[in-house]
């Protein structure tokens, strides 16, 4: 990306990698096991998820943007329960 881009490009940019990221990424599910009183995920918590049909909890996801004179400047985001169904959100 060249070094002058503005904002909207820049989040058009990042969102289309996001979006590759994760299509690339749902061939295999991978998930961590939570320990009490543990700040880092270790590779020894790694689970493959083998359920078709799951949820993921406190995901923290895009919900809009806030506008100064027709240009984005902020993106609000909310913490959301996200349905997986065979790869897929539902």
């Amino acid at each position: 990306m060249k070094e002058s881009n503005s904002r909207r490009e820049f989040l058009s940019q990042s969102g289309k990698m996001v979006t590759a990221a994760a299509l690339f990424g749902t061939s295999v599910p991978l998930a961590h096991a939570a320990v009490a009183g543990t700040l880092n995920c270790e590779a020894n918590n790694t689970m493959k998820i083998t359920d078709p049909h799951y949820y993921l909890d406190n995901v923290l996801l895009e919900t809009g943007f806030d506008y100064e004179n027709g240009v984005a400047v902020q993106t609000r985001t909310a913490r959301q329960t996200v349905e997986i169904q065979d790869g897929k959100i539902v």
